[in-house]
């Protein structure tokens, strides 16, 4: 194994720097939207969602803006009082999904 000089890696590495607030907490509101597929009673679907969500489980972790500001969740406690503050943020992207190429690139579109 050949040796590598680390002394001169840092200067060809570009610095990363972020302005980020810590101990923010946001009070997140969702709308179920079954799709066809759900035949079944809608109280079915949202106890699915309650139940990992009161033990703060999840399939992926979400994520604010970049993986390295991975989001902890909960259920709101009695005590907990949100700002008097409500703005709309938009969809949420869940996923992407990817069309046929046009030539050598997919064009990805969201599910």
């Amino acid at each position: 194994m050949p040796w590598i000089d680390y002394r001169h890696i840092k200067a060809s590495v570009p610095s990363r720097q972020s302005l980020v607030l810590r101990n923010v907490s946001y009070h997140v509101l969702a709308d179920l939207a079954p799709g066809p597929h759900c035949t079944d009673d809608i109280a079915k679907y949202r106890d699915q969602f309650r139940r990992p969500v009161a033990k703060g489980q999840c399939f992926h972790r979400p994520y604010l803006g970049t993986r390295e500001f991975a989001a902890e969740f909960r259920e709101p406690k009695p005590e907990d009082r949100p700002i008097q503050l409500m703005q709309d943020l938009g969809p949420m992207l869940f996923d992407l999904t990817y069309e046929e190429p046009l030539g050598n690139r997919a064009t990805p579109r969201p599910c």
